[in-house]
């Protein structure tokens, strides 16, 4: 079964890849629509692979970009606890079809819905006592103050959400190396939207993360 998704994450993993995206359909018209889940919100993907943490090569990978439409030939399904949105894929049914525009509208569709907060709590992390009550580990979400701040050579955003001030690492691959370029890569940008992931168990904890900036 083929399924066709817009990157929305693209970040470093264990050395190597994690990609997210919402999943789209394209009609017979070549227009795409947006499927819904029972919650109204975009259905996300992450293909993932044996590897122990499911991080996919960057060898395989590395050329995709956020808002890049990918298709790829998915197994099965294999959710894994939060990780609701594993699924195998076929490495050998991997491509870019085509790129959505920078647009904010778009980014408004891609949004996830009525959110008081992320992944069930207001802070950085989820404790692993918590983490059963979790049932997703992906969103996309607006963060118009979104500030980047540099600290101990670690790239953090800062942003309001929910009226709540959030201080997480990004590892948004792509976004690290342009501010790298030009710390300034996001003077002017009116819309900034966030894919935020809940990160792999460290001690005792799921930490949040920034696995990609979208701005124009």
């Amino acid at each position: 079964m083929r399924k066709i998704f817009v990157c929305l994450a693209n970040s470093k993993k264990f050395g190597e890849r994690c990609i997210a995206g919402v999943e789209v359909e394209r009609d017979e018209e070549g227009m795409y629509r947006i499927p819904k889940n029972e919650n109204g919100n975009p259905i996300w993907v992450r293909p993932v692979t044996h590897a122990v943490h499911g991080q996919v090569s960057s060898r395989l990978v590395g050329h995709i970009k956020l808002l890049d439409v990918v298709e790829i030939e998915v197994i099965k399904a294999c959710p894994r606890g939060y990780q609701s949105e594993n699924i195998f894929f076929d490495k050998n049914h991997i491509q870019v079809v085509e790129q959505f525009d920078c647009n904010p509208r778009v980014f408004k569709i891609f949004a996830s819905k009525d959110l008081t907060d992320l992944f069930g709590n207001r802070g950085k992390a989820v404790h692993i006592d918590d983490i059963s009550s979790v049932t997703h580990s992906l969103v996309f979400v607006p963060a118009p103050d979104l500030r980047v701040q540099e600290r101990e050579n670690q790239l953090r955003g800062v942003f309001s959400f929910k009226g709540r001030t959030y201080d997480l690492p990004i590892t948004d691959i792509k976004f690290i190396e342009a501010y790298r370029q030009d710390p300034q890569v996001l003077e002017g940008c009116t819309n900034k939207y966030l894919t935020i992931s809940l990160g792999v168990q460290y001690k005792d904890f799921h930490f949040k993360l920034i696995a990609g900036i979208l701005s124009c």
